[in-house]
């Protein structure tokens, strides 16, 4: 059993509301406090949240995508000081208006991208695509069709390139088909590209 974790620290004098939400993929579910901090906000944080969960979830898998959902159940509370700490945490917002929000689902499906690899020149790694081919004004950018785009970019301390198709459409979504909604790769460090463009740079 995956352990129990809320979205949002306890903060001094912020009125919170604690929702059970459960998360569940093709294989597994789990239910978790969701505690959120204004009734405006629920669907956005409970898909931060789920996201969150699902990575934690899947933080040792190969590259890919995982298709899941969420849902929130709440029913008005019957005890008195149950209910007038909802009525504070309300505010001006109706309650029935809170209330038939609920039952509440929600998409929550995640791609898994690789770690980037370490740049053995440098602490971190300089990405551009300055030197890139593609038009004038948006180099190394490619429309790939289907609702995708290519970014290709190096590394100017290492030449590593990197290599990223994303989607920007999102009706053209096949997560559930297995096919991720964003993709990273990573070639091996390339000193002559580095010896080719940034050293004549400088």
């Amino acid at each position: 059993m995956k352990d129990q974790k809320v979205l949002n620290e306890t903060k001094e004098e912020t009125t919170e509301l604690s929702l059970p939400i459960r998360i569940h993929d093709d294989g597994s579910s789990e239910e978790y406090d969701l505690v959120i901090t204004s009734p405006d906000e629920i669907e956005s944080e409970a898909i931060g949240f789920s996201k969150e969960m699902l990575g934690n979830w899947y933080s040792d898998e190969k590259p890919g995508c995982v298709s899941a959902g969420f849902e929130i159940e709440f029913d008005c509370p019957e005890n008195m000081e149950e209910l007038t700490e909802l009525a504070e945490f309300l505010g001006d917002t109706p309650l029935k208006e809170f209330l038939d929000q609920f039952p509440l689902y929600g998409d929550c499906s995640i791609d898994i991208l690789p770690d980037v690899p370490d740049c053995p020149e440098a602490e971190e790694h300089d990405w551009t695509n300055e030197f890139e081919n593609g038009c004038t004004e948006n180099p190394g950018v490619w429309d790939t069709g289907n609702g995708r785009m290519k970014y290709i970019a190096h590394c100017r301390h290492c030449g590593m390139m990197r290599t990223t198709i994303s989607l920007y459409a999102s009706g053209n979504s096949n997560r559930s088909g297995g096919v991720p909604d964003e993709t990273e790769e990573y070639s091996d460090p390339n000193p002559d590209w580095v010896a080719k463009y940034i050293e004549e740079e400088e």
